[in-house]
C-alpha cells in the first residue's frame, strides 16, 4: 500500500509515483459543497430573496451533499506510475472495492499525441505502437514533476521519431521550439 506500485509485465522498475491521499480527498469535497453553497446562495439573490436564503431549506442541503459527492468523487484513489519508458495509471473505489481500472502506455513508442477540447479544458491522447491509449488532462499528468520529466522525455523523443502529433498537442506541450520538433522539419524536409 505504502510502497511504489507494481511495474506492467515485461518493464523494468517504478521510478516515481503518485497517489492520491484521503486528505486531498477530503479537501475536493469541502470545496465541491463550497461551490454548490455559494451557487445556491447567489440564485437566491437573483430570485429577490436574501443572500443565501435557499440554504435555510433542508431539502437544498440534500442537492447539494449528493451533487459535491458526484462532483468529486472523494471516494475514488487515482494512482500514477512511471519507469523509464513507461507510464501507469489506475483508479480504484476504497470503499466498496471495485475492480480497478489500469492502463499502461509505452512512452518511447509513441505514434499519435493529440490534443482536443475547448476553452481552458484539454484532453492529450496519446496512443502507443501496442494500441494502448492514455487520455487525461496536462495538469493530471503533471502532478508529480518526475512522471511528467519522464514522460515529456518520452513525448520528446516519440516526435523526433516522427509520431503523429497535431497543431493543438504542439501548442499544449509548448514544442513549437524544441529540437525534437525541429529535428523532425529537417527530416521531412530532406525526404521531399
Amino acid at each position: 500500500m505504502f510502497g511504489p506500485p507494481e511495474p506492467p509485465p515485461g518493464t523494468g522498475p517504478c521510478l516515481a509515483w503518485h497517489r492520491d491521499d484521503i486528505t486531498g480527498n477530503i479537501r475536493r469535497y469541502i470545496v465541491a459543497l463550497a461551490i454548490l453553497a455559494l451557487g445556491s446562495s447567489v440564485l437566491s439573490l437573483l430570485r429577490g430573496d436574501t443572500f443565501g436564503d435557499a440554504l435555510t431549506y433542508w431539502p437544498v442541503w440534500i442537492v447539494i451533499v449528493v451533487f459535491a459527492y458526484l462532483m468529486s468523487d472523494p471516494l475514488t484513489f487515482k494512482t500514477m506510475s512511471a519507469g523509464a519508458d513507461w507510464l501507469q495509471w489506475g483508479t480504484r473505489k476504497r470503499w466498496y472495492h471495485r475492480t480497478p481500472r489500469t492502463g499502461h502506455i509505452k512512452f518511447y513508442d509513441l505514434v499519435s499525441i493529440t490534443a482536443s477540447g475547448s476553452g481552458i479544458t484539454i484532453y492529450l491522447r496519446l496512443e502507443d505502437t501496442e494500441g494502448n491509449v492514455l487520455h487525461r488532462m496536462p495538469h493530471a499528468l503533471q502532478q508529480n514533476r518526475h512522471i511528467w520529466d519522464l514522460l515529456y522525455n518520452g513525448i520528446l523523443h516519440s516526435v523526433a521519431n516522427g509520431a503523429e502529433i497535431d497543431n493543438l498537442a504542439i501548442k499544449t506541450l509548448h514544442l513549437e521550439e524544441t529540437q525534437a520538433l525541429q529535428l523532425r522539419r529537417q527530416i521531412s524536409t530532406t525526404d521531399d
